[in-house]
């Protein structure tokens, strides 16, 4: 899958926390349609639209962030280009945080990711 494309939500957020070692599971506590992601301590985690998650990562990372034409796009500090513009700064510094991590595209993995495809992908 093409990390340009991911928005927010459980796909981002699910590879953004395997990226960082995180056991990360995809829960329902509400039946179908209140899916979440939720780390090894039972916390919610959704670093794609929250900022207390978000921003330290794009700290760490030295994720730098450029407001062009109403859109965001996020840049790794180590990589040379930028991640496809976003509405939202959070999406856009995770695309570039997993594009430095796996590339342009995910890793095959065989059976351990849960099924998050986008339809509209």
């Amino acid at each position: 899958m093409k990390i340009a494309y991911f928005e927010a939500g459980l796909l981002l957020d699910y590879w953004v926390g395997t990226a960082q070692g995180l056991q990360v599971e995809i829960v329902a506590p509400h039946g179908a349609g209140s899916e979440m992601c939720v780390i090894e301590n039972g916390e919610a985690f959704s670093p794609s639209t929250n900022w207390a998650q978000g921003g330290p990562i794009i700290d760490r990372e030295k994720i730098d962030l450029v407001h062009d034409f109403g859109r965001w796009m996020g840049k790794h500090g180590r990589r040379d280009d930028y991640s496809r513009p976003d509405v939202s700064p959070l999406v856009a510094a995770m695309r570039s945080y997993l594009m430095w991590e796996y590339g342009d595209e995910l890793p095959v993995v065989g059976g351990g990711a849960p099924d998050l495809s986008e339809p509209d992908m």
